[in-house]
């Protein structure tokens, strides 16, 4: 991994940062749903950068209606992260490929959860010391807000923070300590507007948009309007497999690599009992056939062999598998998964009806079985739909090949004059 210096705005200093090639940056984000996890599970409320579901209008929102917001600022946040302060936090191979030579080094995709990890005793100390008054107290990496009305809070704040920082292994940058008062109007948390009332954005930023839409870059008034309209974050996807795992699983498979960022929210399992499910698990759904117990079907895809269908179940957000397992498992590439007895796709109606597809299996006796307990749960075979019914959701457009839908037809969207929309779209008929 290279690492290189680069110049600090303070004239004679440098930081270090890391610079990973492909391969290396692609074995640190193979960790990061488990640091993710991490500091959902272990860091506090008050934290709100680098955490899944906050950002910087979150963090300003805690401080909303307040007399006084008193910031300090971590000085080099990441350098100053410590094996120690993370050591029984993180696994020796995570130790070993994401913290080379013992630092969490910037430009690291894991290095900011590494670093929220090593703030978790800070920020329970500060956390303690607040104690029961009404400070509130946010994180946002390495920018430190506390809100009050009351003077004497700050006081005491000033005086203490600095000691329970630095015992924590981190430095306070007392130049960039600031004291805001609502007295003369709006405070800034973040690069937030905040009042009595709720969140603004700042002048700065107001100006910024104006003189990018006076220049013509739209590229930047885009993201500056964006940024105007402070909305909330919406919660990144969360998958119990990550994009390496994903990858090494479909190129091993021979199927069109999918982006977990670009999958659909598919609804939660159904339990249809006597060990039969209907579930939106992303392996079973691209492993079709290959999870079973030595049968296979024309959606099995073993070592090499592919099948072009097999994405669109993945991406269309109406379509899920059912499946009748058995007690033994299958391991494959590193996933271990029960075994299939039988299978079948069940897709979801804009009508909000569920159909089954054919049901492959073992035996006949358990494809029956599959097939009562689907239509005991009120879910019919997919002849019983309607002519011109569509599935919930839609495709990626890139995936234009005309996959197998089982007992199932395929058509593309077209505006009322004939133009193809901005996505294919997927739409179920019976034959």
């Amino acid at each position: 991994m290279n690492i290189v210096k680069i110049p600090k705005k303070t004239r004679g200093k440098f930081r270090e940062i890391a610079i990973p090639n492909a391969e290396e940056k692609a074995e640190c984000r193979r960790f990061l749903p488990s640091l993710n996890d991490k500091v959902k599970r272990l860091c506090s409320e008050s934290v709100h950068g680098f955490v899944n579901g906050k950002s910087p209008v979150t963090n300003a929102m805690a401080h909303i209606n307040y007399a006084y917001s008193l910031s300090f600022d971590l000085t080099d946040f990441f350098d100053n992260v410590k094996l120690e302060q993370v050591s029984k936090r993180l696994s020796k191979e995570e130790i070993q490929i994401l913290m080379p030579n013992g630092r969490a080094y910037q430009g690291l995709p894991s290095s900011p959860a590494i670093a929220n990890l090593a703030a978790i005793e800070m920020d329970k100390n500060i956390i303690k010391f607040i104690g029961t008054t009404s400070i509130v107290y946010t994180r946002y990496a390495d920018d430190l807000t506390f809100s009050t009305n009351s003077y004497q809070d700050i006081k005491n704040l000033k005086s203490s923070i600095p000691q329970i920082v630095s015992k924590c292994g981190f430095r306070i940058n007392i130049k960039k300590t600031r004291l805001q008062s609502s007295s003369y109007g709006n405070r800034t948390i973040t690069g937030v507007n905040v009042n009595d009332t709720g969140i603004l954005p700042t002048r700065s930023s107001r100006r910024k948009l104006r003189a990018a839409v006076h220049q013509n870059n739209s590229l930047s008034a885009k993201g500056l309007a964006e940024w105007c309209k402070l909305k909330m974050p919406q919660p990144k996807k969360e998958y119990s497999v990550n994009q390496h795992e994903l990858n090494k699983l479909t190129d091993f498979w021979g199927i069109r690599r999918i982006k977990l960022q670009n999958l659909p929210d598919k609804e939660s399992d159904t339990d249809l009992g006597n060990d039969c499910q209907i579930t939106g698990d992303l392996i079973y759904i691209i492993g079709a056939s290959n999870w079973t117990t030595n049968w296979t079907s024309c959606m099995s895809h073993p070592n090499g062999g592919s099948h072009r269908g097999i994405n669109v179940w993945a991406y269309l957000q109406g379509t899920r598998i059912a499946m009748l397992q058995s007690d033994s498992t299958l391991v494959i590439q590193g996933f271990e998964k029960k075994r299939m007895r039988a299978r079948c796709f069940v897709h979801k109606f804009r009508n909000d009806k569920e159909y089954y597809d054919r049901v492959y299996g073992e035996s006949q006796e358990a494809i029956d079985f599959l097939k009562k307990r689907l239509e005991n749960a009120g879910i019919e075979h997919i002849s019983k739909c309607e002519r011109g019914e569509k599935v919930v959701g839609n495709v990626l457009k890139e995936l234009v090949s005309l996959p197998y839908f089982d007992n199932l037809a395929f058509s593309t969207a077209k505006s009322s004059i004939g133009k193809h929309l901005g996505k294919e779209v997927y739409i179920m008929k019976s034959r």
